[in-house]
């Protein structure tokens, strides 16, 4: 790879230029403009991992910062419908009722519906091409994550979770 595919300094201006126009909405989220400038300078001192994450999920630094836009260009509403409109609260209830059956079929028009609910709470926010491939490996390979998964919600959770959300995206274009 170029050293052009690790360049995130139009993502820095991005956030630099959110940062001095959101002055209210930086505070609000992040505590103070220090925190944000303490976000920035861990993006400029980790910019190559950054970068690296940027193609894993987006597939180049040029997408991250496109999706990174119109993801800050909603930032309120998104903010809003996570925090205000029971976003974290339904979510658990969603994941409770998903993992309180480990013995169902994955396939099962009850735990596919679950999965959707699942996603259609999810904020309209570019999380990249790669997002939801990378996150079902992780519930299928990462050890930290199945064991977190585990942990919280009963042994074979995590493998469940990644198989359900797996059979969900092969199938979704076969739904009617």
């Amino acid at each position: 790879m170029s050293f052009e595919e690790f360049d995130l300094s139009e993502y820095i201006a991005l956030l630099e230029k959110f940062k001095s126009e959101n002055n209210e909405e930086v505070i609000k989220n992040w505590g103070s403009i220090e925190n944000f400038d303490k976000f920035i300078e861990k993006v400029r001192e980790d910019e190559i991992n950054v970068a690296k994450n940027a193609v894993k999920y987006y597939g180049s630094t040029k997408k991250y910062t496109e999706a990174i836009k119109k993801n800050l260009d909603n930032f309120t509403e998104n903010m809003e419908m996570i925090k205000d409109k029971g976003y974290v609260e339904e979510n658990e209830r969603l994941m409770n009722l998903l993992l309180s059956d480990l013995t169902l079929d994955v396939k099962s028009y009850e735990v596919q519906n679950i999965i959707e609910d699942i996603l259609k709470l999810m904020p309209d926010m570019d999380m990249g091409e790669n997002y939801f491939d990378i996150m079902i490996d992780g519930y299928l390979n990462n050890q930290n994550i199945i064991e977190a998964v585990d942990k919280k919600y009963g042994a074979g959770a995590s493998k469940f979770m990644g198989e359900a959300y797996k059979y969900y995206f092969d199938n979704r274009d076969n739904k009617s």
